[in-house]
């Protein structure tokens, strides 16, 4: 597959056709983050801290979110990790419902499945969610695929149709299901995993990203521990061996204030005027690739 130049990459429609190509080869992996569950119908940061103050009745502070985090386990939980996972975890769900009718209305669920199932035309088999939630692995069961939820690294190796990594921890939605042990949500739990190359979880995911070519979807780039891993990604990718200036995508608004900040990075930034139209550009990657005369290349 001949590289593309600079120009090729600033062609939204030229960076399109190539993921599809790419997708053909199995080498694309989706990256997902709070944005995305916001569109899965799950709250975001700051409500989920809102909900957990509301529950303890406990008044809302104006720190930032991992400090928050941090005040609602000292105060309300007196350090106990065990009970402050799981009120993360009931606060995430608080009136949502998980049943297959409602997941299979959710658009943008419906085109990051369409990107996992595997088909002549390629697929998607590793996704790397930032997400507490299982909703993505939830929706592929529900057709049948069989699907493995990490939550805990190093992992054996499976014969899963794909697999999901939640290196910042993971809350299955099905209560007969324990939480893992690893949540990163206070700013103790940052410090102690940010830019630890080291660290099993980081090795993790600079290995899936420097192997693959990655679409980062609902991830603002504020993450410290992502920015790390982002960094260490860009100095070993494969790309950069082919002499690609772009080792992945992501979608985002023109006003995004830190969409430099990714192009520099290696990832290129695709500008979107509305966050509902991600779920159709997922979905026209996969009819390219499924085109005729991709299948013939």
């Amino acid at each position: 597959m001949q590289a593309l130049d600079i120009e090729e990459w600033s062609d939204d429609a030229v960076v399109l056709e190539r993921i599809s190509q790419l997708l053909r080869r199995g080498s694309v992996a989706l990256v997902l983050g709070a944005g995305a569950s916001i569109g899965f119908g799950l709250p975001d940061w700051g409500t989920l801290m809102d909900r957990m103050c509301a529950r303890l009745q406990l008044k809302r502070s104006t720190l930032p979110l991992e400090a928050e985090a941090s005040r609602i386990q000292r105060e309300a939980y007196a350090g106990d990790r065990t009970k402050f996972v799981a009120a993360v975890r009931e606060s995430l769900y608080d009136g949502f419902s998980g049943k297959f009718e409602s997941l299979r209305q959710n658009e943008l669920l419906a085109s990051v499945g369409a990107m996992v199932m595997a088909s002549a035309r390629g697929g998607v088999r590793r996704v790397v969610s930032f997400n507490f939630d299982d909703l993505v692995e939830q929706y592929l069961r529900f057709h049948g695929f069989v699907v493995r939820s990490i939550g805990e690294w190093p992992a054996w190796n499976g014969r899963e149709d794909v697999s999901v990594l939640h290196p910042h921890g993971l809350l299955p939605i099905d209560p007969s299901r324990k939480p893992g042990e690893r949540l990163i949500l206070t700013q103790a739990d940052f410090d102690a995993v940010t830019g630890t190359a080291t660290e099993p979880w980081h090795r993790a995911c600079v290995e899936t990203f420097s192997t693959h070519f990655c679409i980062f979807v609902g991830l603002s780039g504020a993450d410290q521990n992502l920015r790390s891993m982002r960094l260490q990604a860009q100095k070993v990718h494969i790309a950069g061996r082919q002499s690609s200036p772009y080792w992945g995508v992501r979608f985002a608004l023109t006003s995004d204030e830190r969409n430099g900040e990714w192009d520099e990075q290696g990832v290129r930034v695709i500008n979107i005027d509305s966050y509902a139209r991600v779920p159709a550009m997922l979905l026209a990657i996969c009819q390219t690739a499924a085109s005729d005369e991709m299948l013939q290349e």
